[in-house]
């Protein structure tokens, strides 16, 4: 649920694995086990959408959810991580942009990380993502 609530709007089984760098069958697995809150469509080039939109706001809300809660700045530095391993992958690929999740990633991964320094921590987060930068774009 982590990696769907902060999405800036719903990615296919395909490129959710992408963007995680997980086999779709394993994801899908993954997201069999809370079926009963997720739209799991039958082919993996359909979206998967949260059943219910008041699920986010519970989740997000560590007194209501308890156990069950989800950080938002936690989710979105591990979605901007995930961008910035995608964009470093495929740079040379950024005129020519087709794929969803590298159209995805080019398009949010700013949104992700500025999502992640809402967190009181924003001092820690922004150095983690600058070394993160650093390393993606500086070394060959």
């Amino acid at each position: 649920m982590g990696v769907l609530l902060p999405l800036k709007y719903p990615l296919s089984i395909k490129h959710l694995a992408a963007l995680l760098n997980l086999p779709p069958r394993i994801l899908v697995k993954s997201f069999l086990s809370i079926q009963p809150i997720l739209l799991i469509p039958e082919s993996d080039d359909e979206p998967v959408h949260v059943v219910h939109t008041s699920l986010r706001d519970f989740l997000i809300n560590p007194t209501r959810s308890g156990s069950y809660f989800i950080n938002p700045p936690t989710c979105h530095l591990s979605i901007a991580i995930a961008c910035l391993q995608i964009m470093k992958k495929n740079q040379d690929e950024f005129w020519f942009i087709e794929d969803e999740p590298l159209s995805y990633v080019c398009r949010e991964w700013w949104g992700h990380i500025h999502e992640a320094l809402s967190d009181g921590k924003a001092y820690w987060l922004a150095i983690k993502i600058m070394v993160i930068l650093y390393h993606a774009f500086h070394y060959k």
